[in-house]
């Protein structure tokens, strides 16, 4: 109980690992707040200037791009709980983002300036009611405004006002024999000035037999977001390919799985079916070799996944490995290359590492091997080994103190994350 303060202050500076790679990036932020058993209070501020920059960054054609952002934050948060039971929330935020993107470095202002400042203030309010043993309610009210002035954008608006609410019902106390059922339901209620209201339930069932280490799960969940400004606002022949009448991207997942743990390990295992529908992707096309545009694609995916962790002897390793299968029907028929939405690892498996040396060093190692689906603009292979290495010493024995030294792509893989973005050394 009683007040805190705290504050951070960061700097970045580098060459980078290819030429026009650079960037600097300093961070300055601050925190306050009150609170007791029962209710608490914070306030936060914080400020970030980078600049960096890459050749192909967004666009495949090899120039040395920049990009130079400005964001400036502040949020504030209430909460507490009433002997009842009950949980009240209210919060607060603000946000303003400068963007200076240059297409070209060595000549500014090319084709156009793209400069933005976007402007976006946010508030949240909750109630969680008991209503008897296990069961309860949920209510929140969020809304949200930006605006955007741009030297490049030309949709149809540059402001937006969106409101949510949503109802839930946990109830977590529901006994099938001797089985625990927890189950949660919600339905969200979506509007925008700019668009169509939206219904999108969704619900969440946990099963778990007595006294046992393990679990069973369903979800199913319907969610819904609006694209972007340079997406609907982009001239539709610029650089930026802009969709005017692009409106709601929605999805639909269900997912099964299953969990287990004990003291020293636990896995789980998960699968999944998602449909999306009206998806806006960056896409390519070599009939307008010269630009990426908006694109809505509808998107059917089937998805396995199965993770590990293990602790031994102060060690720790983590281990995963996923399945993405995707069937996609993009409206424009002239797309033959997706920069996002279908640049997606078919198999990834990953294995991650922390092992102490000593009381003065510890290891930490991850490795990810990805079988890319393959992709006309990635230059090289669609498959990749990656490895992170970091070596941490506490020098005075405290984990108050530590010095790490790390080599990012131990390897010095040419893999492209991204087609046609030139990968990191």
């Amino acid at each position: 109980s009683g007040w805190y303060t705290d504050a951070g202050v960061s700097r970045s500076e580098g060459n980078g690992s290819r030429p026009d790679g650079d960037h600097h990036f300093k961070r300055i932020a601050v925190r306050a707040g009150w609170q007791n058993e029962h209710s608490g209070w914070n306030l936060a501020a914080g400020y970030q200037d980078k600049f960096f920059g890459w050749r192909g960054m967004y666009a495949p054609y090899g120039t040395a791009e920049t990009e130079d952002i400005q964001t400036l934050l502040l949020i504030t948060d209430w909460h507490t709980q009433t002997p009842s039971g009950d949980r009240f929330a209210l919060a607060a935020a603000f946000r303003k983002n400068t963007d200076d993107y240059e297409f070209d470095r060595y000549r500014p202002g090319l084709y156009n300036p793209y400069e933005h400042e976007t402007r976006l203030f946010a508030t949240h309010a909750s109630w969680e009611h008991p209503l008897r043993h296990g069961l309860k309610t949920i209510w929140t009210i969020d809304s949200r405004f930006d605006a955007i002035e741009s030297t490049s954008l030309t949709g149809s608006f540059q402001s937006r006002s969106f409101f949510q609410s949503l109802l839930g019902l946990e109830y977590s106390d529901i006994m099938i024999g001797t089985w625990n059922l927890k189950s949660t339901a919600l339905l969200r209620f979506s509007d925008s000035n700019r668009h169509q209201s939206r219904w999108l339930p969704s619900v969440r069932m946990e099963i778990t037999p007595p006294d046992a280490p393990y679990g069973l799960y369903f979800d199913y969940t319907h969610n819904a977001q609006l694209p972007g400004y340079t997406a609907i606002g982009s001239p539709v022949n610029g650089l930026f390919g802009g969709n005017p009448d692009l409106g709601w991207e929605h999805s639909h997942q269900f997912e099964w799985g299953w969990t287990r743990q004990s003291a020293n390990w636990s896995m789980g295992a998960a699968v999944f079916f998602r449909q999306d529908r009206d998806m806006t992707d960056w896409t390519f096309s070599w009939s307008r070799p010269n630009a990426r545009s908006a694109s809505p694609v509808d998107i059917d995916t089937i998805g396995l996944e199965y993770e590990a962790s293990i602790r031994y002897a102060g060690m720790i390793f983590n281990f995963s490995h996923a399945f993405l299968s995707k069937d996609t029907s993009y409206r424009d028929p002239l797309v033959d290359a997706s920069f996002y939405a279908l640049n997606f690892p078919t198999h990834r498996t990953t294995l991650s590492m922390r092992v102490p040396i000593g009381a003065h060093l510890e290891c930490r190692m991850d490795n990810s091997f990805r079988v890319q689906e393959s992709n006309p603009l990635r230059n090289g292979s669609d498959s990749a080994f990656l490895s992170y290495l970091s070596i941490v010493i506490y020098p005075l024995q405290s984990k108050q103190w530590e010095l790490s030294l790390s080599v990012d792509n131990l390897w010095d893989s040419n893999y492209e994350s991204i087609p046609a973005v030139p990968a990191a050394r």
